[in-house]
């Protein structure tokens, strides 16, 4: 007699007949402890080195000889040596890949840490805050950068260029371009900062779009439905394998519909924090700090090529040169260094009515971002459509397995630990019901 009904077909006993857990021993686990402490130290002393090596580069290219400042004060009758400290560094370079062949993948770490950084230590520190909301900020922050990917990378290099020619020469016909490179890059940057501050984010109708996109999916449709063998009238009961099939198609039929309500309301808890107006503050943070190195750099390549143009006790150094330019911003001077020519007089002039122009571009920023809040429809409007996806995705699954993904999960749980239980479970502890709940 054929079944009536897909769950006709469903026999629990089956799964009794073939269980078989299987536990490692606690010496592999003791050892799989150990290695993982190992590794753990292994990776704070690397980020140690990285940090230290990293920093000593910066500061000898941007702020001061380090090397001469260490020497000067530990052995200065050696101060000779720093005459080939390209040769000793090459020595010590190759000492380390002829006798320390099995640290290539450390020595690999420290020279690329700052993506380390960016692509490994970021992201987890966001994860362990085990909140979505910081999550969604960085995902945002991340889809801008590959969005202005083009823009980032051309302006990276040239101000990557310009600064090591403003660092190392001294000739006005290779440092003027070098800082007109440098003032373009800038202003094309305030150009950008303001028009996407005055429109409104892409990020929310994205995520719409992806979710749409996912959910109308060919793939999505293929593991979420019932297996056509499993429907055959021959097919009276589900042995082993076909209980277990059932049961992939089911659990992430749940997981797929109760994923885009998870994410429909993260977005929504998103759209009311504080993260939403942080990264426009951010990036006038992040210009008011170009603004203030570029007029640094500047006022430093002044200072090499025309000595004469400011007036100053003792040489001043890079981080003097920055601490003159950031007081600038703020109509504002320090002591033992004073613009004395007319071109440092005129850089002087536009920092000073640089740094209010960025402040009041930020008061405007802070007036249309609450403007923008306050007509909240557009908004509400993709938070809405993306649990419509949900919705849909719910009527496939209840046309699938003949009932609702609640009662789905009922019956679901009765298999026993499945693989995507906790997930389907962590979703449904974090989506509230009165967001489920459609007003009247």
């Amino acid at each position: 007699m054929a079944a009536s009904s897909i769950w006709d077909k469903v026999d629990l006993t089956v799964l009794a007949e073939r269980a078989n857990v299987t536990q490692s021993s606690s010496r592999k686990s003791r050892h799989a402890a150990r290695k993982r402490r190992k590794l753990k130290r292994t990776i704070w002393i690397l980020d140690f080195i990285a940090i230290l090596l990293w920093v000593y580069a910066l500061s000898k290219l941007f702020v001061f000889d380090v090397d001469e400042y260490i020497l000067a004060r530990i052995a200065p009758g050696m101060m000779e040596a720093l005459n080939y400290r390209v040769f000793i560094f090459l020595l010590a370079f190759t000492f380390v890949v002829i006798f320390f062949r099995r640290y290539y993948l450390g020595m690999a770490y420290i020279l690329f840490f700052p993506l380390v950084v960016l692509v490994w230590k970021i992201p987890r520190l966001v994860y362990r805050t085990r909140s979505w909301v910081a999550a969604l900020g960085v995902i945002n922050m991340a889809a801008t950068l590959i969005r202005d990917f083009k823009f980032n990378l051309v302006a990276l290099t040239a101000t990557a260029i310009s600064v090591v020619l403003v660092a190392v020469s001294d000739k006005a016909y290779i440092l003027v371009p070098a800082v007109l490179v440098l003032v373009a890059v800038l202003l094309w940057t305030s150009v950008r900062v303001v028009k996407c501050s005055l429109t409104p984010s892409r990020f929310l109708s994205l995520q719409q779009k992806l979710i749409d996109r996912a959910a109308s999916s060919t793939f999505i449709a293929q593991v979420t439905e019932v297996n056509s063998e499993l429907r055959k009238a021959e097919v009276e009961r589900f042995n082993h394998t076909q209980l277990s099939t059932f049961q992939a198609s089911l659990s992430t039929a749940i997981l797929v519909c109760k994923f885009s309500y998870y994410w429909a309301y993260q977005l929504e808890c998103y759209r009311r924090s504080a993260l939403i107006h942080l990264f426009g503050t951010l990036s006038y943070f992040r210009l008011f700090i170009q603004t203030a190195l570029t007029f640094a750099l500047a006022n430093y390549a002044l200072l090499k090529a025309s000595p004469e143009s400011f007036s100053f006790d003792s040489q001043p150094t890079f981080i003097r040169v920055f601490w003159y330019s950031l007081s600038a911003l703020f109509v504002n001077g320090i002591d033992g260094l004073a613009p004395a020519s007319d071109m440092a007089i005129v850089i002087v002039v536009v920092q000073g009515v640089s740094g209010p122009l960025i402040l009041s571009m930020l008061v405007l920023h802070y007036v249309q971002s609450f403007r923008q809040a306050r007509r909240e429809s557009e908004i509400k409007e993709v938070v809405a459509k993306i649990k419509a996806n949900g919705d849909l995705l719910e009527v496939r699954l209840r046309e699938q397995y003949e009932v609702g993904a609640d009662e789905a999960w009922v019956r679901l749980q009765a298999f026993g630990q499945g693989a995507f239980s906790t997930a389907i479970e962590y979703l449904l502890a974090r989506i509230p019901v009165d967001f489920l709940r459609v007003p009247d």
